[in-house]
């Protein structure tokens, strides 16, 4: 069971929510003995691990999410001309994300972020030129 708590505002001049914008929301987890534990969110923990991501582990989920949107970006242009095309190059670039998913050795996510940038370039001269 999640229970959110409102996080008050030091000077009491801001003790509505609704009066300061910036008060945040906390996602609390309370187990059966009524001890309420902070959970960490998708965005700032490793998923499955629980653990904060270093700057490193970050920036690569970044590039790695880039990628994915300019792979995305790009399919777009095929939709119009080849359907057909367009949902198969989309299945497999979701599977190959998918199935590299849950990799955290960062030289490997590097290496596969490299060679997912290349098979973009593949991809953007093939529809370029067909």
């Amino acid at each position: 069971m999640s229970v959110r708590r409102v996080q008050q505002h030091p000077n009491p001049k801001y003790h509505d929510p609704g009066a300061y914008p910036m008060l945040i929301r906390a996602p609390i987890a309370c187990a059966r003995v009524g001890v309420c534990v902070p959970r960490a969110s998708y965005a700032t923990a490793i998923k499955g691990r629980g653990e904060i991501p270093t700057l490193k582990q970050f920036i690569l989920r970044g590039r790695v999410l880039g990628l994915y949107r300019d792979v995305l970006r790009t399919l777009r242009n095929i939709s119009t001309s080849n359907p057909s095309l367009h949902t198969e190059l989309k299945t497999y670039a979701r599977g190959e994300f998918e199935r590299n998913k849950f990799v955290r050795e960062e030289s490997h996510v590097r290496y596969l972020l490299s060679l997912g940038e290349k098979e973009l370039e593949q991809m953007r001269r093939y529809i370029i030129r067909g």
